[in-house]
């Protein structure tokens, strides 16, 4: 059995965004890293870091797996 292990990128005034760059569409991109401790950092890189499985409720339409019903 796996380990499900979740990363929610959350403000603690419950602002969400990803840790992604000013190339996305919001005007700020990344507005929390200057704010993240050097513990948070290292733990935001080991996550990227590693293969995964996504849990998603879209499936890319590339994919091999289809519904049926």
């Amino acid at each position: 059995m796996r380990k499900l292990k979740i990363i929610e990128h959350i403000s603690l005034d419950g602002v969400i965004q990803t840790t992604s760059g000013p190339q996305d569409d919001f005007p700020y991109g990344d507005w929390t890293a200057p704010y993240r401790s050097p513990a948070g950092l290292q733990i935001v890189n080991e996550m990227y870091g590693k293969t995964c499985d996504v849990l998603s409720k879209f499936t890319c339409p590339e994919s091999s797996v289809r519904r049926t019903w």
